[in-house]
């Protein structure tokens, strides 16, 4: 009988643990901020950029640069004819529940991808005195973020918030309680053969 009640306290503690990571878990910010930290252009390791032509692209011709070297503050601009296509080069088990980017409308679009969906988001055209807007996007509407596609516009400060993935730890813990579950069967039924 003792076993039988060690094996109840592995698994509450197992169950308990588990269940941490699940309430704790802290959210992590991610940044693209079109810098490489001295003020001069480059992409972020973190996001994954696909540069190509937009919908209406008849030439061709990519047109995008980065720009604000000069003032030390880099940003991307993205002509109307191009668009790039932003993945997240995340851990495995992680997802990305929130994203924003920052912009000034040139007459393009944002548009950010779910697994339910996308949220698109046309810009004006305005060119007045680069005027800074911010774009959101959560999984609450769209589902989990997979990416998303900008053209038309100068874009700077993407944020992505990553979050583990909770069912990683459900299935942690229902294999643990498996295990334990089989331990205790075994135990249970050597000592009912050996009364």
């Amino acid at each position: 009988m003792k076993q039988h009640k060690f094996n109840e306290m592995i698994v509450a503690i197992v169950c308990f643990l588990g269940l941490v990571p699940l309430v704790c878990a802290t959210p992590t910010l991610l940044l693209e901020d079109f810098d490489d930290g001295n003020g001069i252009g480059a992409f972020d390791p973190s996001f994954a950029h696909t540069l190509g032509p937009g919908p209406n692209n008849g030439t061709g011709v990519l047109d995008w640069e980065f720009n604000g070297e000069s003032i030390g503050n880099s940003f991307l601009y993205v002509g109307l004819d191009t668009q790039d296509y932003i993945t997240f080069l995340l851990d495995p088990g992680q997802y990305v529940s929130h994203a924003s980017v920052s912009y000034v409308p040139f007459g393009g679009s944002i548009s950010f991808i779910g697994q339910y969906g996308s949220e698109v988001l046309d810009l004006p055209y305005s060119y007045i005195d680069y005027i800074w807007s911010t774009a959101e996007a959560d999984m609450s509407t769209i589902g989990l973020i997979q990416g998303f596609a900008i053209s038309g516009g100068a874009f700077d400060d993407i944020r992505i918030t990553v979050v583990p993935e909770p069912s990683t730890w459900l299935l942690f813990l229902a294999g643990t309680a498996a295990i334990l579950g089989m331990r205790n069967h075994r135990a249970l039924k050597s000592i009912n053969t050996t009364e």
